[in-house]
């Protein structure tokens, strides 16, 4: 790659081939370690910019800055100031929910200040009838449970609330 460098720039050796063939010898010698791609990459970028044979020190910074640009490229990016991943997580569930449209689905994901995230109801309504099979009340409750939710489904199909701190009336039928 030095020689590829010698011949670009030996019509500004200034009468001097011998003082050049020296320069490109030692430029050879101190970039002996340097990293075959990333070198390339520098004398690249060093042969379109500049009308003279470089430095070791110009093409070790040229390759400091790949590295640093590939470092950049490679770490996620931060957030903006202000942003809140509960509420980026919740409107991603949400847009999930409302895509999918289902009639079944009465719930909306919320972040709710002072509690865990959990999920409420969306609007206060009387399931119907297939909304909740008899036989799935109790595996809806246990859910409901398990993800900490308020809501609970009462053995007829309606849904109701428990207040935070109350104790859970539905605990029981999962025994």
């Amino acid at each position: 790659m030095i020689g590829e460098l010698k011949v670009r720039f030996q019509h500004g050796s200034g009468g001097d081939p011998e003082g050049f063939r020296a320069r490109c010898g030692f430029l050879a010698e101190d970039l002996a370690d340097a990293p075959p791609l990333l070198l390339r990459l520098a004398i690249a970028q060093w042969v379109r910019e500049q009308p003279f044979l470089p430095t070791a020190a110009d093409l070790t910074r040229l390759m400091r800055e790949e590295l640093e640009r590939r470092d950049r490229a490679a770490s996620p990016a931060s957030p903006p100031p202000g942003y809140d991943w509960a509420q980026s997580f919740c409107d991603q569930r949400n847009a999930d929910i409302i895509a999918k449209a289902d009639p079944h689905r009465a719930m909306t994901w919320q972040v709710m200040t002072g509690e865990p995230r959990l999920m409420e109801e969306r609007e206060k309504r009387a399931p119907d009838a297939d909304m909740i099979p008899p036989a799935e009340i109790d595996t809806f409750n246990r859910n409901m449970r398990k993800f900490g939710c308020l809501m609970r489904c009462r053995p007829d199909g309606t849904t109701f609330e428990i207040a935070p701190g109350q104790s859970d009336p539905t605990a029981s039928e999962a025994s």
